[in-house]
């Protein structure tokens, strides 16, 4: 691990960070109520659907494990459809004999949900045609209730990967509404806290704004679900097997943990921040290196471009810092920010250098 300026016997990579879950523009003056709703409304819309998809599953197993099978006549099998014509659905009937007396079904499945694609619902009724003898899983408890598939082949793995996202969201502005609420209620100064990773009386070191391994692992999450949605949905309608949407769920977690891996190991790294020592009057950067003298620093410079891109409605800069010293300057990390906290940073970057 990568020492601070020579002569001092801690790293910053050690410290503890005093800054927000997520650099990027939070002082806590709105966060906390503004991430609060958001977080309430994506995960309590996942929510409901996990109860939906737990509930279809638990029942799968229940019939797999308990239920007798019993031949069945299908007596209709059709394709159905809303008032409005936009989603389908099989309408399959079917009777059986239990315990000698006759019964009547209709429950194909027990994860059915209407789509706008028709397709996975005529394969269901291709798949049980009138006048065909099936299998049907009857329960010896109540043999009223019966299932044709208690299988996974129905289960709705197109719509659990979409919203997969919605969760990765949900559990990402609830972390967001946590950093606002404590960068609210610190005793500090929020904006210091951004910029600061640890402070002593001899000692400071300043940290490379940018988001954290965990935002860059749920934005990866988040963005490679919501596509792969589009394909699987494609090729399954929204209803793909089991089997088809794990590997691509494991992946997408996968290229999460690598980015944020990736991230994690970036803000570990000793370009990722400045180390100034008051009490040897000396700074060093990246952190680790040689320290040079304080007192040939003259102030602290940035330029500044655009990047093209915008966060939250305000344009984002390519911004680059330089100590301005006797002899030369000498460059510090650059970042990506607005050009409004760009100007902060560096005035920061002037009073820590400077000391005043």
């Amino acid at each position: 691990m990568a020492p601070l300026a020579a002569g001092s016997s801690r790293s910053p990579l050690h410290a503890h960070p005093i800054g927000p879950w997520n650099q990027e523009d939070m002082t806590g003056r709105h966060a906390f109520s503004k991430y609060t709703t958001m977080a309430a409304g994506a995960l309590g819309l996942a929510l409901v659907f996990d109860v939906i998809v737990g509930r279809s599953l638990w029942h799968a197993w229940k019939a797999r494990s308990s239920f007798i099978e019993t031949p069945a006549e299908v007596l209709r099998s059709e394709l159905g459809a809303s008032d409005e014509g936009g989603s389908y659905f099989p309408i399959v009937e079917y009777r059986y004999t239990f315990d000698g007396a006759e019964h009547d079904g209709k429950r194909v499945n027990y994860s059915r949900l209407m789509s706008s694609d028709p397709r996975s619902a005529d394969a269901t009724v291709r798949k049980y045609e009138a006048g065909s003898t099936v299998m049907a899983l009857v329960n010896p408890a109540d043999p009223n209730d019966a299932v044709l598939d208690a299988s996974n082949e129905f289960f709705p793995g197109t719509t659990v990967l979409f919203m997969t996202s919605f969760h990765g969201m949900g559990l990402g502005f609830l972390l967001m509404a946590i950093a606002g609420y404590r960068a609210r209620h610190s005793s500090g100064d929020p904006e210091r806290a951004r910029y600061i990773e640890t402070e002593t009386e001899n000692d400071v070191v300043i940290k490379k704004p940018m988001y954290s391994a965990a935002a860059i692992a749920l934005i990866a999450l988040i963005g490679s679900t919501f596509i792969a949605t589009f394909p699987v949905a494609f090729r399954h309608g929204f209803q793909a097997p089991l089997a088809t949407v794990l590997p691509i769920w494991g992946g997408c977690f996968a290229l999460a943990a690598v980015l944020g891996g990736m991230r994690w190991l970036k803000k570990r790294s000793p370009k990722s921040y400045i180390h100034i020592d008051r009490r040897r009057g000396l700074y060093s950067y990246p952190a680790g290196e040689p320290g040079s003298p304080l007192d040939e620093v003259l102030g602290v410079k940035s330029t500044s471009r655009p990047t093209g891109t915008s966060h939250n409605g305000v344009v984002q800069h390519h911004i680059r810092y330089v100590a301005k010293t006797t002899g030369r300057d000498v460059a510090l990390f650059d970042v990506k920010m607005s050009e409004e906290d760009g100007k902060r940073l560096e005035e920061l970057l002037h009073v820590e250098f400077l000391g005043r």
